[in-house]
């Protein structure tokens, strides 16, 4: 099979290796679509370090082809995403409820090969059945839907709370359709972007800015969401957030990159910091929200492009080419 391989930061290569055959409880996965993902860039760009060569790609859908033969829950035809954070369900953090920290965690497309190739193979317990109505494109964004799922959980939005989403990205416009799915009565959008704007406001945000067009420390929002990443969005947007409110951390920032707070601010408006890290029990949850169409991801495709072109779709990441928000990569 064809599959596109990091070899170290910056050198991505297409080349054949060897089929992959399914043992026990794991599952041979066609792959028809895979994103890539902002923590992909990072890891192509060498701002996130993991073991290499690594096949990336993380959020993918497919059609299963085979399995092992303990596999009970699936069989060959079914549609399917994937879980790439695949726990043991065994060390203590698994037992005590606590599985996004899995000491043995399994991370597709990280710690193990991914689906930017033409199969990928998965545990049982990491693989999705996709509902009749959900194309294998919406599907590809399941495991970015957990992750946004689980920060809004972790925000606790009231019905009637003010929201603000700093980066309109793929997951920025996930969280503000979410926030609204949640009872937010007014999200804002903040990007620089005046397409990914536009964007915002087609998928219902009430309101949509540039932040350096506006005076971002003229109102505060209940919760203050960051789906970007990085040092000046967290020193901005903790100063927006309304007292006892929420300031959440989605984005995955630089290793290394260092926030500061105002820590009289902090302890006299007991704003919370809330990091909000991949999507512990959100799959099942997200899966249900695709099925019943309760926010649109299919608009959020930009790009498509085939596993020898899959360098073309990382530079137009990159270069934030104009109208490039989710690329997809199609091996088949």
């Amino acid at each position: 099979m064809k599959a596109a391989i990091l070899d170290a930061p910056g050198k991505l290569k297409v080349a054949d290796v060897p089929d992959k055959e399914p043992n026990g409880k794991e599952v041979l996965i066609r792959v028809k679509c895979c994103g890539i993902c902002g923590s992909d860039v990072k890891i192509f760009q060498g701002k996130w370090t993991i073991p290499l060569p690594r096949i990336l790609g993380h959020e993918f859908s497919g059609e299963v082809i085979s399995v092992g033969k303990e596999v009970e829950g699936f069989e060959v035809g079914d549609r399917v995403s994937v879980d790439p954070n695949e726990i043991c369900g065994e060390c203590e953090y698994c037992r005590t409820d606590r599985p996004n920290f899995c000491e043995n965690m399994i991370d597709h497309g990280i710690l193990v090969d991914g689906g930017f190739a033409d199969l990928a193979i998965c545990g049982e317990k990491a693989v999705y059945k996709l509902p009749d109505n959900v194309s294998y494109e919406e599907g590809s964004f399941l495991e970015l839907m957990s992750c946004a799922v689980h920060a809004i959980n972790q925000a606790e939005i009231k019905v009637g709370d003010t929201v603000a989403v700093f980066g309109g990205g793929p997951g920025g416009q996930i969280l503000h359709q979410l926030a609204r799915v949640a009872g937010a009565s007014e999200v804002t959008m903040f990007t620089h972007s005046e397409e990914k704007l536009d964007l915002a406001r087609k998928l219902g945000a009430t309101r949509a800015d540039n932040p350096k067009q506006v005076g971002l420390f003229s109102r505060k929002y209940n919760v203050v969401i960051d789906a970007v990443g990085s040092s000046l969005v967290f020193e901005q947007g903790l100063k927006m957030v309304e007292k006892n409110g929420r300031f959440v951390l989605f984005g995955q920032a630089p290793e290394g990159e260092i926030g500061k707070v105002d820590l009289f601010n902090f302890l006299m408006e007991e704003a919370k910091i809330i990091p909000s890290f991949i999507n512990p029990y959100t799959m099942d949850q997200s899966v249900q929200i695709l099925g019943n169409k309760q926010i649109d991801v299919e608009s959020l495709i930009s790009h498509e492009v085939g596993l020898s072109e899959v360098q073309r779709g990382f530079d137009i990441n990159i270069k934030k080419e104009p109208g490039a928000v989710k690329i997809l990569v199609r091996p088949n």
